[in-house]
């Protein structure tokens, strides 16, 4: 019987820890997808910080 929980790999841990701390910050998950097709830390920054003029 299937009671709802979810199974993680000790793989995967690091990931979702990542993603639900940048669900905390207000960011999609559309965007979370984009930054992990995008791989790189500094794509959070672009995404959410403007840059000063």
């Amino acid at each position: 019987m299937d009671n709802g929980d979810h199974y993680y790999s000790p793989e995967q841990i690091a990931p979702l820890g990542r993603i639900i701390r940048l669900r905390k910050l207000g960011i999609t998950l559309e965007d979370i997808r984009r930054l992990a097709d995008q791989s790189g830390p500094d794509s959070v920054v672009e995404l959410y910080i403007p840059l000063s003029a």
